[in-house]
């Protein structure tokens, strides 16, 4: 046993929808499930058996975290045995490739707490690429990876038919994959979108460790207004060490 049995045990199969933690022990948590929220179970112990439906992030834990990997929405936990997850990782290079950033820092994406990273449409080269390109860069504590992810939360500004789009960078390739990358619709309540990689994640490795993603907007239809912005909430890298 990891633990000693005399550690504080939360009830198996513990469950609750709208709260910030589930699940708060010292000790082991066991079986925690939730449905909405931020965080799905917080332990210094080991987090066994967590599952989660949308948005936030699965677990933290000071411990041994088993069975808890899975950093897509509406996903149930999928498991490599015992892993310890490096992340959230939070970017620390940021560019603004197209539109114009407005408000915001390297801090905003680090957090889910209303410092919003602004960027608003601007001169474009032409109407087939996107106003909106930000691109966010960050160190794997890993030097090996078997996953790797982004996670944005965001909302437009304006109402109107717009499409979120995450990509990662293919060092191996020079090119933005054309495999790993997720598009959704995005309106103007804060949106949670995940993009992770298949095959080989060490692709998505420099030799400096180096991760490097960006998310695009652009209209799909009537806008509000033509003055419109994105503001993202959380942009976080997300990975799982590999063998």
């Amino acid at each position: 046993m990891l633990f000693e049995l005399s550690l504080a045990l939360v009830a198996a199969s513990a469950a609750v929808q709208q709260v910030q933690d589930v699940a708060v022990s010292r000790g082991v948590v066991v079986g925690v499930n939730r449905t909405q929220s931020a965080d799905a179970a917080t332990s210094r112990g080991v987090v066994i058996g967590v599952d989660r439906t949308s948005s936030g992030n699965v677990a933290t834990s000071r411990g041994l975290v088993v069975g808890v990997f899975s950093i897509s929405n509406a996903n149930a936990a999928v498991s490599r045995g015992v892993v310890a997850l490096s992340g959230p990782i939070p970017p620390d290079k940021v560019t603004v490739r197209l539109g114009r950033r407005e408000a915001g820092d390297l801090a905003s994406f680090a957090a889910q707490d209303g410092n919003v990273y602004r960027v608003c449409k601007f001169i474009v080269p032409n109407q087939t690429v996107p106003p909106v390109n930000v691109e966010v860069e960050a160190v794997s504590p890993d030097p090996v990876l078997g996953r790797v992810g982004l996670r944005t939360v965001a909302r437009m500004t304006v109402t109107g038919s717009f499409q979120q789009r995450l990509e990662l960078w293919d060092w191996s390739a020079s090119r933005w994959d054309p495999t790993d990358t997720v598009a959704s619709a995005i309106s103007t309540t804060l949106r949670t979108l995940v993009v992770q990689s298949t095959g080989n994640a060490n692709r998505y490795l420099d030799p400096n460790r180096r991760l490097r993603a960006r998310y695009t907007v652009r209209p799909t239809g009537p806008v509000g207004t033509n003055a419109w912005c994105v503001e993202t909430d959380q942009a976080v890298f997300l990975t799982e060490p590999g063998p």
